[in-house]
């Protein structure tokens, strides 16, 4: 069986190499969208510009087809060689039954969605269609059976060890010098020829945070706290002082990584998970490598955020931590009349503000309109006066917040917030201009009320989240299909969407939760099948490492906190297939793993 072994060794050394290049990947895709992505998300030249997403898609699937075929192959060589299958691959039935329940949901949910073909590639948004999904399923097989052995977790920890590495270096050049793609030299490089023209529109700027080549601080910052679980651990556990000094560095140099990211999921995350480590590791008599740890980690957190702060235009990054760990959201000024309630009824406008309401109806229809051509009056039906200003109007008394323009058929009401809303008048009647420029007779309201306290939390996250339940009521057994959440989310819901963001004039393109996106996707059963194997996997894990007298040497406990740490990251970010892959890998070594006994 020694072909076997080293057959296996081989596939293992080949998707471990690919594992760590795979992030980093990047290349210019332009495509024309039709359908609904045409209405939602091109712009006025019709096409969308992708550099991290697509190529990464397109990369994963075809891996994963040759690492399924590689290991289906040495699965037949093994049966004709000794007679029988591997011991293991029968077991954990419960496992791989949740696995195949999730994955086969997902393929009748985009069967049967009204924009299946979105399901296989995903939205221009994200890309994260069924071909990546099926190359999540086949790393986790990977994971599950090529890593057996000493050997397997020498070759997984020390991938992670370059992988932390090279995504602090990274993160370092980055604050430096800025985004890579912003360089010329390296623009023309990941850009096709007939495409380069294109380039002068194109210019990476993530406000300060660092994304690197995961196209979101967001995402960057959950890779990184999954990566940090792991090395923490490990820096606390490892019996050799080199390996924990090491490990230490590394995990220092990614919570600098959380940092600069700007992400509070991913800080949250990390946090969290650093206390979990503390309590299950609270009895393995390791204080002098927790003590060891804390020194070297924060003094490698602090050099790194002195160090590139002195060349970044004068910034001190200590001053940029507090801003990585604060949820920042718009803020109204006194300056806002305060919008409770919008609404169309029969061509009138219907506005409930915090203290006053008022009404807005068109006097006349003509192709240039005025201001004088509509009336506005207060809850006992009294006509409001206007007063002139440089740009039009505004209205007076307690309405005074109020100003008003109008251009051809076109009203725009300006309440104070970021941008004002605009409407239309056709026939009389006044109509509202969504996001996309539709035209609306009714404004969608909230079918969930009395929550609206909670719409900031997460930087407006609430607002999604607590909007999208009424979603979950049809997506039990079958989701919409992937790609679909923006087009069934109860999109111009402007009250909400000014209190919020300040600003109506946006598109909710994803659910900002790894979890309540696989529900609307694939659906709830689906939802549950996932989250079965990430508890079966922590909790079976973690009542082992209570017993054990210590972690070291055994990968899978360490790993178990890494995994955690990117499922609390989840909860506030989507899934991302420049992240997403990693972290099915090794939740397949570590169900095996812990299968193994």
């Amino acid at each position: 069986m020694k072909f076997i072994n080293n057959y296996k060794k081989t596939l293992a050394w080949i998707l471990t190499a690919f594992m760590v290049v795979y992030p980093f990947l990047m290349y210019l895709h332009v495509a024309r969208p039709e359908g609904m992505e045409l209405i939602y998300f091109a712009k006025k030249s019709k096409f969308t510009v992708d550099l991290f997403y697509y190529n990464k898609e397109v990369v994963l699937f075809v891996f994963a087809l040759f690492l399924l075929a590689a290991m289906g192959l040495g699965f037949l060589a093994y049966w004709i060689l000794a007679d029988k299958l591997p011991e293991n691959l029968w077991k954990g039935r419960k496992l791989w039954a949740a696995l195949g329940l999730y994955f086969l949901l997902n393929v009748l949910s985009c069967i049967f969605s009204q924009y299946r073909e979105y399901g296989f590639m995903g939205l221009s948004i994200d890309y994260e269609g069924l071909a990546a999904i099926f190359g999540y399923m086949v790393l986790f097989i990977g994971g599950f059976f090529l890593f057996a052995g000493k050997w397997g977790e020498k070759l997984l920890i020390w991938s992670i060890r370059l992988l932390s590495l090279l995504l602090t270096i990274g993160a370092v050049a980055e604050l430096v010098w800025g985004p890579a793609f912003n360089i010329e030299s390296v623009q023309k490089v990941l850009t096709p020829e007939r495409y380069q023209h294109l380039l002068e529109n194109i210019y990476l700027d993530y406000n300060g945070s660092v994304a690197l080549t995961f196209g979101n601080p967001g995402f960057f910052g959950g890779f990184c706290a999954l990566l940090f679980g792991v090395m923490t651990a490990s820096a606390l556990t490892e019996k050799s002082t080199g390996a924990r000094i090491l490990d230490g560095i590394l995990a220092g140099g990614l919570f600098f990584d959380v940092f600069v990211s700007d992400s509070s999921g991913a800080f949250y995350a990390s946090v969290i998970t650093l206390l979990v480590e503390g309590i299950l590791l609270f009895s393995k008599k390791i204080w002098k490598n927790c003590l060891q740890a804390a020194i070297i980690m924060t003094v490698c957190v602090l050099i790194l955020l002195i160090a590139p702060g002195s060349f970044t235009q004068g910034e001190n990054l200590l001053g940029n931590v507090k801003e990585s760990v604060v949820n920042s959201q718009y803020e109204k000024t006194s300056e806002v009349f305060t919008v409770e309630k919008i609404q169309l009824n029969q061509g009138i406008l219907s506005v409930e503000g915090k203290q006053r309401d008022f009404q807005v109806e068109v006097l006349k229809d003509a192709a240039d309109l005025t201001i004088e051509d509509f009336r506005f009056s207060d809850e006992e039906n009294t006509e409001i006066p206007l007063e002139a200003t440089l740009e039009g109007a505004r209205l007076s008394g307690e309405y005074e917040k109020i100003s008003l323009s109008v251009v051809g058929r076109v009203l725009s009401l300006d309440f104070g917030y970021q941008d004002p809303v605009e409407f239309y008048v056709q026939d009389g009647l006044l109509y509202y201009v969504d996001f996309n420029g539709s035209l609306l007779s009714r404004i969608p309201q909230p079918v969930i009320t009395g929550f609206e306290q909670f719409y900031s939390l997460f930087t407006g996250r609430g607002y999604i989240w607590i909007s999208s339940i009424p979603l979950l009521w049809d997506v039990v057994v079958l989701g919409r299909g992937i790609g679909t959440f923006p087009f069934y989310y109860p999109q111009s819901e402007v009250a909400g969407m000014l209190n919020v963001h300040g600003s109506a004039d946006y598109c909710i393109e994803q659910a900002h939760s790894w979890y309540l996106q696989t529900a609307v996707s694939s659906g709830l059963i689906s939802l549950f099948c996932m989250l079965y194997i990430f508890a079966w996997c922590f909790f079976k894990g973690a009542g082992r490492l209570i017993k054990k007298e210590t972690p070291s040497g055994n990968l899978e406990y360490l790993l178990l906190f890494g995994l955690l740490a990117y499922e609390i990251a989840g909860l506030v970010n989507n899934s991302c297939v420049a992240a997403t892959a990693f972290f099915w890998l090794i939740l397949g070594y570590t169900g095996g793993k812990l299968l193994k006994g």
